[in-house]
């Protein structure tokens, strides 16, 4: 009986429901809250923030792994210093993600944020005592203490953790230029923890009337308030929480979509979530029968010009975004949409992305303005990705001289999201032809023993100041780096 119970409870239906029924209780938290935006953690919890809510297609990135037990650390992929303006303007922020695992939080709430928070921290209190000329600031009180939840955290792994701070804060300052952050973050990051079964925020509520709390009261606060939101119950015992709705609940249903999902992603989930959960879709057979409809549907139109509307300039990212005085931006896929990216751009590079039939090119060539890497997605896509870097730095350079011989080409490089490939190949040309003040010379490549491992970290980090979806696996970063400096 229990084993098919949590058969059933693995179904694309009730874990659609779980995720709606969850969704529920992180918009009564935004509610309660009105002035924070809403953030996802990608990926699980894209699923429970509905598009409306969300703070202008902004998510942040913050891995679990870096939150296990012994292998704490900072990401310098994933610095997410994106969030830092939204926490500054807002006086806070809201973050939302799940868990399936049992656990009242993730890790990644539970640890990783509060690393990254502590660190943040300690980075503006160093670099104030050695470069600020804001006196103001350095007088205020800097909290730089590490914050967990003894409930989760026992304090020797605490203490453990707040041993490295330092450590990672440093590594911080040696590759961001804390200047702008440090006038902004007038006060120190604090992470607070709310789950369902969590009572104290109520207490917090100022105006019963309008049942939320004011902006003023969070003005009174010593410190910006980082909201980690668990937006699953822990289920412990499935029989109990069938009883307790009409599905059978799974907590953290949005997890490792791609094992269950059959194609859905959150976007698609949205933009279709009163089919899929209407009242005539009374079994999960039925409600496979509905996504694949929708699925079907949405391959044919995959070509169809993108029609602005409200739901898809709330669900849909920035088409591209150009990378500081470069002139080269990373987007995906619909952003290399023909006619209208030659309105955008003189040259467009795909890095593996399905190709528009306009665009269509077999053979890298400098008289054509589009460049074609077939690059695969994944692992898979790294050796493709090594043999592809040389190509495009060829073929750039070339396309500049001969077009464009005293003015910056406009260029466009993208995959499928514009989170991996075309960031690889990106970091690759602003290491070869980047100068000194953030602009690029086509005209000299920088030679390859000036180049290190610490600056190809530090092209991605700039990047990601202007793109924050990039994030390139481990193994194309590898790849890069091999690319410049050799094997280790």
């Amino acid at each position: 009986m229990e084993d098919a119970i949590r058969k059933d409870a693995k179904n694309l239906l009730n874990r659609l429901k779980s995720i709606k029924y969850d969704s529920e209780f992180v918009a009564h938290i935004s509610d309660r809250f009105p002035h924070l935006k809403l953030v996802p953690n990608e990926r699980c919890g894209l699923w429970y923030v509905h598009p409306s809510r969300r703070s202008q297609g902004c998510s942040v990135y913050f891995k679990s792994t870096d939150g296990h037990f012994g292998k704490w650390n900072l990401s310098m992929k994933r610095l997410n210093l994106h969030l830092l303006p939204i926490i500054a303007k807002d006086a806070g922020c809201i973050i939302v993600d799940s868990t399936r695992s049992g656990k009242r939080f993730p890790d990644s709430l539970s640890k990783t944020i509060p690393i990254w928070c502590c660190v943040i921290n300690n980075a503006l209190a160093i670099y104030r005592a050695t470069n600020s000329n804001n006196k103001s600031l350095e007088s205020l009180p800097w909290d730089v203490k590490f914050h967990s939840l003894a409930s989760l955290v026992s304090k020797t792994e605490h203490d453990q953790i707040a041993s490295q701070i330092l450590k990672w804060a440093n590594a911080l300052l040696s590759s961001v230029d804390m200047a702008s952050y440090s006038e902004m973050i007038t006060k120190p990051l604090r992470p607070i923890w709310i789950a369902p079964d969590t009572r104290y925020f109520v207490n917090l509520i100022e105006d019963p009337s309008s049942n939320s709390v004011k902006r003023p009261l969070f003005e009174e606060l010593d410190y910006f308030p980082v909201y980690c939101i668990n937006a699953s119950e822990s289920s412990g015992n499935m029989v109990d929480s069938m009883g307790m709705k009409d599905f059978c609940y799974v907590q953290g249903a949005g997890d490792d979509h791609e094992l269950w999902g059959q194609g859905l992603s959150p976007q698609i989930f949205w933009e279709n979530e009163e089919r899929l959960l209407s009242p005539q879709v009374s079994c999960n057979t039925e409600c496979m029968v509905v996504l694949r409809a929708i699925l079907s549907a949405r391959r044919q139109n995959d070509d169809c010009v993108l029609v602005p509307n409200e739901l898809s300039d709330l669900t849909h990212e920035t088409l591209f975004n150009w990378i500081g005085n470069t002139n080269i931006a990373i987007g995906g896929r619909r952003a290399g949409k023909p006619p209208l990216c030659w309105t955008n751009f003189d040259v467009v590079i795909n890095c593996g992305a399905i190709e528009y039939a306009e665009m269509v090119s077999t053979v890298p060539d400098i008289s054509n303005d589009y460049l074609y890497l077939p690059i695969p997605e994944g692992k898979r896509g790294q050796h493709a990705l090594y043999d592809a870097i040389p190509i495009a730095l060829d073929w750039i350079q070339s396309v500049s001289l001969r077009k464009f011989p005293v003015s910056l080409p406009k260029i466009l490089i993208h995959c499928m999201q514009g989170k991996e490939r075309s960031v690889a190949i990106a970091i690759s040309l602003l290491m070869t032809f980047g100068t000194a003040d953030g602009a690029m010379d086509y005209r000299t490549r920088r030679k390859r023993e000036t180049m290190s491992k610490k600056q190809i970290q530090d092209k991605l980090i700039e990047i990601q100041r202007y793109r924050h979806l990039a994030s390139p696996s481990r193994a194309f970063m590898c790849r890069v780096n091999e690319c410049f400096l050799g094997r280790e």
